[in-house]
């Protein structure tokens, strides 16, 4: 590395000259941390970590986007409602059950917030016509709750649009104790 060399037309026994000599101090001393730091940054180590976290964040991000829905075979809007989820950026795996019942009473749902299919997001259960902006704020904000539900089949919300009418619904938050809360207002 090429260090700058003081003046030699300047004494050296002066107050000025001390304070260059300073100076030119500081400026060598910053060039070699500012070369040791960028060498530092953009060694192979560093890039390989860098990568491997913004991929571990990436597999972070998918898995909780990651909806593992159960269903009876019969039922439409139940595909119309997975539908609108992966055109809202979730990744579905669509499970057709025998007996959903036993789905609902496994994972903890109430039976007056139940609907024609149940899902697990990001150890969250989603019970019923549950639209993705209401499953993105329980992503986001991550409440002690084991899930949220929109009970019975709304019309208007996704899976049960309608062209002739649509009525506002309640999606509601659960507790393992039993409790409810209103999660969010969908007004029509």
């Amino acid at each position: 590395m090429n260090v700058p060399q003081p003046d030699p037309d300047h004494s050296t026994s002066g107050g000025a000259s001390r304070s260059h000599r300073r100076g030119w101090l500081l400026a060598t001393v910053l060039a070699g941390l500012s070369a040791v730091g960028v060498g530092y940054w953009l060694s192979p180590s560093t890039v390989r970590t860098s990568v491997a976290r913004s991929a571990a964040s990436t597999d972070a991000l998918a898995t909780s986007r990651q909806v593992t829905a159960y269903r009876t075979a019969s039922c439409g809007c139940c595909k119309g409602w997975l539908d609108h989820l992966r055109a809202n950026g979730f990744s579905v795996k669509d499970h057709v059950v025998a007996d959903l019942e036993a789905v609902k009473s496994s994972l903890n749902v109430p039976g007056d917030l139940a609907s024609c299919h149940t899902a697990k997001v990001a150890g969250f259960v989603i019970e019923g016509h549950v639209p993705a902006e209401a499953i993105d704020q329980l992503l986001r904000q991550r409440p002690a709750v084991v899930g949220i539900a929109v009970p019975g089949m709304p019309l208007g919300s996704p899976g049960m649009e309608s062209s002739l009418r649509s009525e506002s619904y309640t999606v509601y938050s659960f507790g393992r104790d039993g409790s409810r809360r209103t999660f969010l207002q969908i007004e029509a």
